[in-house]
């Protein structure tokens, strides 16, 4: 190493440990909101019977999928503060997201009356031998977009220790609710209504935040220029939200299909299975909610360097190397004792899935791979992303039917696409190349 090179070398690995510090309050926050998960599930597991477990999982499932896309207006939040702020408008943001929590609030008491009126037929949709909690998902789902309105406006201000206890507050609410009312007989109708406080008391946390400190961004020191360069006219308006939220919309969307349609697959081919399955399927994707929960670290130092015409590389590696540890331990736990940890957690009647248990959380962790690429790749506006998830869905799809509901090849089939979407998808944000401001912010980039 030269002497012009330790400087550099340093410096740089100074930066990694500072973007590992910053996001540690997150990870740790994840840590704990996913223990407190994990901890419910095995409490319900030995509550409830192998059917009445799988159909819980189906609905954990529906509202993944619907939370994903919710997620959506999360990184449309964070793109629209992040390029008033470069223009120097950051007096456009009170205004306008109070619009958007009126118009949110009404669309939701909108969709609760909806999420009524379908609970039966979307039960028999999903062939669930009843409709308990399922519009109470179908609301918390709803819900979800609300919290992630909130959550854009504090990652959008860098506050991620306000973020970290806006995670805890989630999870905490919707454990201790879980297990108070599905130990007091409620079943899965307990288990939704849980869900759908914990939503409540989540936005009413964030909103806290917000208010108290949970500070927006404050003027950049190139403001004036960033203003010039844009001129008022180029501000960002409501196309470019729209296009930002449609490109989010349909890559979380993407990712939540690929997320829960083995679940899915098999409880429609193999119903029998689906317990056992989703035993494993929940253990595994608790990878993939670290994941998750660390791009709201990794969203706005994307938006926020890319802007400036740097990288956020460091800090992805940093998210790496943060979801690397979960899903190192589950990996080994699930090669070394896979039968013993499944009759530990979820009971002696839901092990039968252990032999595809390993694969599923190799698998799995491809997945949080993706879910962070995907992240920062919206966050710096390659909407390419939305075609690769498309293809990978549409593959996925046909490697399960093909596995006809067997867990091992179910898991064999998720570990194939899965390893290779990461493969592509980190390929993409390696080659990314920074540009001019004007053109990252704007969404025909």
């Amino acid at each position: 190493m030269t002497a012009a090179s330790a400087p550099a070398s340093t410096g740089a690995a100074e930066q990694l440990r500072a973007s590992l510090r910053r996001a540690g309050p997150i990870a740790v926050a994840g840590v704990v909101a996913n223990g407190a998960n994990v901890a419910v599930t095995v409490v319900i597991a030995h509550l409830m019977s192998t059917r009445a477990y799988g159909s819980l999982t189906e609905l954990i499932a529906l509202f993944v999928g619907l939370s994903m896309p919710g997620s959506a207006l999360l990184v449309a939040v964070v793109r629209r503060v992040a390029a008033w702020e470069l223009a120097g408008a950051h007096d456009r943001v009170g205004p306008w997201i109070m619009r958007v929590r009126r118009r949110g609030a009404l669309a939701l008491i909108g969709w609760s009356v909806i999420a009524i009126a379908i609970r039966q037929p979307l039960a028999d949709a999903l062939h669930l031998p009843h409709a308990d909690g399922v519009a109470e998902v179908l609301i918390a789902g709803g819900g979800w977009a609300l919290l992630s309105i909130e959550r854009g406006l504090v990652q959008a201000g860098h506050d991620y220790r306000a973020l970290a206890r806006n995670l805890v507050v989630e999870g905490g609410v919707r454990t201790l609710l879980t297990v108070a009312l599905v130990g007091a007989g409620l079943g899965i109708e307990g288990a939704a209504i849980a869900l759908v406080v914990a939503m409540a008391a989540s936005i009413a946390d964030a909103r806290r935040s917000v208010a108290a400190g949970a500070r927006l961004p404050a003027a950049a020191s190139d403001a004036s220029d960033a203003s010039d360069a844009f001129g008022d006219g180029a501000l960002p308006g409501r196309r470019h939200l729209t296009l930002d939220l449609a490109t989010a919309l349909a890559a979380l969307g993407l990712l939540a299909i690929l997320q829960n349609m083995d679940v899915i697959a098999v409880g429609r081919q193999a119903p029998d299975r689906v317990g056992a399955y989703g035993a494993i399927s929940v253990a595994c994707k608790a990878v993939v909610f670290g994941a998750t929960v660390l791009s709201g670290y990794l969203l706005p130092e994307a938006v926020a360097r890319f802007n400036r015409g740097g990288h956020a590389l460091r800090q992805l590696a940093a998210a790496l190397g943060l979801a690397a540890v979960p899903v190192a331990v589950l990996v080994a736990l699930a090669t070394g004792a896979p039968r013993l940890l499944l009759r530990v957690a979820f009971g002696p009647d839901k092990v039968g899935a252990a032999p595809a248990f390993a694969t599923l959380a190799l698998a799995m962790a491809g997945l949080a791979v993706s879910v962070l690429c995907t992240h920062y790749l919206l966050g710096i506006g390659r909407r390419a992303v939305v075609a690769v998830l498309a293809v990978a869905a549409a593959v996925l799809g046909v490697v399960l039917a093909a596995a006809g509901g067997h867990p091992i090849d179910t898991a064999r089939a998720e570990l194939a696409l899965q390893g290779g979407l990461a493969v592509v998808l980190g390929a993409m944000v390696i080659s990314a190349r920074p540009v001019p401001r004007s053109a990252v912010l704007d969404p025909v980039a």
